[in-house]
């Protein structure tokens, strides 16, 4: 029933990656986050999941969006593990910046 929906979704990953690429190409980049309702099959009511935005770019003009089921330092690290330039993070207090550090 949502086969077309995933075929869409996994021919955009390789948009996806160039996007995050470039965005954080220039050394400057800007990230929060902002929770929303989850809702999982089998599971009672909502839980709260994070919509993660990261603008970056030459003139902080790509917008590339990220989704994590919580606040963990999982989908920050491994959104930025590729990043050199980390002088002003402050998308999360609970990331520590020496994880980050390459």
């Amino acid at each position: 029933m949502w086969d077309w929906e995933s075929q869409v979704a996994e021919s955009l990953i390789p948009l996806l990656d160039l996007m995050k690429k470039e965005s954080l190409s220039t050394g400057v980049a800007l990230s929060d986050d902002t929770p929303i309702r989850l809702l999982s099959p089998g599971q009672p009511g909502s839980q709260t999941g994070r919509m993660w935005v990261s603008l970056g770019g030459k003139n902080l003009d790509l917008c590339v969006y990220d989704f994590t089921r919580n606040r963990g330092r999982e989908g920050p690290i491994l959104f930025f593990k590729n990043y050199k330039s980390i002088d002003a993070l402050t998308f999360v207090s609970a990331l520590p910046c020496h994880k980050l550090r390459g």
